[in-house]
C-alpha cells in the first residue's frame, strides 16, 4: 500500500544525509563568499571615498592658487594703471593747480 510507510532503505538514507552534508557545505561557502565580497565592496568604497576626498583637496589647491594669481595680476594691472592715470578723470596732475579764487577781482590767497 503506497500510504504505508515502513522506513527508508539505508542507502537512502545516506543519500539523504550526504545531501544535508553537502548542503552545509555548500551554504558555508556560500556565507564565506559573501563575507569576502562584502569585505571587497567596502575596501572599494573606502578607496573610492578617499580618491574623492583627495581630489576635493586637489581642486581646493588649485583653486587657491588661482585666486591668488588673480589676485597678483589684478594688483599689476591696478598699479600699471595707475601709473598711467593719476586720476579717475585722466589728468596728469592729481590736483589742481589753483592759485586765485574764481571770483572776479578777489585777491591772490591761498586755498586751504
Amino acid at each position: 500500500m503506497p500510504y504505508h510507510f515502513k522506513g527508508l532503505r539505508p542507502g537512502q538514507i545516506q543519500g539523504i544525509e550526504g545531501e544535508r552534508e553537502q548542503q552545509v557545505v555548500d551554504k558555508s561557502i556560500r556565507d564565506k563568499m559573501n563575507t569576502q565580497e562584502e569585505y571587497q565592496w567596502a575596501v572599494q568604497n573606502l578607496a573610492n571615498n578617499q580618491h574623492f576626498l583627495n581630489n576635493e583637496l586637489e581642486l581646493e589647491n588649485k583653486e587657491k592658487t588661482l585666486m591668488s594669481e588673480h589676485r597678483d595680476q589684478h594688483l599689476q594691472d591696478k598699479t600699471a594703471k595707475d601709473a598711467r592715470w593719476p586720476n579717475m578723470y585722466g589728468d596728469l596732475d592729481a590736483l589742481p593747480d589753483v592759485k586765485k579764487d574764481m571770483v572776479t577781482g578777489a585777491d591772490v590767497r591761498p586755498i586751504v
